[in-house]
This record gives structure tokens, C-alpha cells and sequence, in this order.
């Protein structure tokens, strides 16, 4: 069996975990995924690659299969990049979805890490006053 490209293997994390969810990735829609979900995929990358089915060069062996640290933020960068980059993760309507999706991406992320009601207040003051919604597609804004 051939190996996996990294684009690849991330995105049937991404479909796998949404799946398990009871979610799809609508090829018009950029993914967004809670934190709980962002570790799961993190953790399906790091153990492809653990059992050798994803593509990785010597050099990249080298550095980031000898420790499970440098292999998990070897893998969360994968993610964060290919959920960026791949079309069919970040919406198929060109640059502005690539732009956009992946600040709405960071402030979800944001946004789910903050617990305290008064924080997610201010969290949301900060995205009214410093982000046009005009501006974002409205296939964008169907994910959030």
C-alpha cells in the first residue's frame, strides 16, 4: 500500500473525527473544529505516522519521530496548514476563503478555550469591532 501524502492524511483525520461527531465536511463551508476535535485529529496524524502510512522524508524522520513532543507539534502544524490550504477544507471560492477561513478558524479556537462568561463577552466585543462581516463570504459564515 502506497503511503499517504500529508494533505491526505489530514484531511481523513478531519473526515473521520467530523464523522464520529455526526458531522461532513461541506466542500463550500470552511471546517472549523472545536478543540476537542482539533486534538483528535492531531492524534490520528501522530499515529499514522507512528505506523508508518504517512509519506515523510529521512531528514523529517530524523527530527520528528524520535520524540512524541516534536511529533505532536510536528503533527499540529500539519493540521493548522492543510486545514488552510486544502480546498476542499477551507471552501472552494478562492483566496477569500483562504484569508478568511482560517482567522474564523483561530477565533473559534480562541473562543473555546475561554471558559469564563465575561471573557467570551469581551471575545465577542473583539470580533464586532476589528472584523468587517461584510467582508467575510457568506459561505464563511455558514461554518461559524
Amino acid at each position: 500500500m502506497a503511503l499517504l501524502s500529508q494533505k491526505e492524511a489530514v484531511y481523513i483525520a478531519i473526515e473521520k473525527v467530523l464523522q464520529a461527531t455526526g458531522k461532513a465536511i461541506n466542500p463550500d463551508v470552511a471546517v472549523t473544529l472545536e478543540k476537542k476535535e482539533r486534538d483528535q485529529v492531531v492524534s490520528a496524524v501522530v499515529l499514522m505516522f507512528k505506523h508508518n502510512k504517512i509519506e515523510l522524508s529521512d531528514s523529517s524522520k530524523t527530527k520528528y519521530m524520535t520524540s512524541d513532543q516534536e511529533l505532536i507539534k510536528y503533527a499540529k502544524s500539519l493540521v493548522t496548514n492543510w486545514m488552510g490550504r486544502d480546498k476542499r477544507l477551507n471552501g472552494e471560492n478562492g483566496v477569500a476563503n483562504d484569508r478568511f477561513a482560517s482567522v474564523i478558524n483561530e477565533l473559534h479556537y480562541i473562543k473555546n478555550k475561554l471558559s469564563e462568561p465575561n471573557e467570551i463577552k469581551v471575545m465577542d466585543d473583539i470580533i464586532s469591532e476589528y472584523i468587517d462581516i461584510s467582508l467575510i463570504p457568506s459561505t464563511v459564515l455558514e461554518g461559524m
